[in-house]
């Protein structure tokens, strides 16, 4: 089932044209947080 938004998008297509709106910067910061998170989390289990 795809997640749509009020207006009838889809909600993954919201969220890529956020992400390419996003600087280069940020989408490294995002990633590497997330990798690091993903990393922790599998130390913790």
């Amino acid at each position: 089932m795809v997640m749509e938004r009020d207006d009838g998008t889809p909600l993954s297509g919201q969220i890529s044209a956020y992400w390419t709106g996003l600087d280069r910067g940020w989408q490294a910061v995002i990633l590497g947080v997330a990798v690091v998170g993903l990393h922790w989390m599998g130390q913790a289990i």
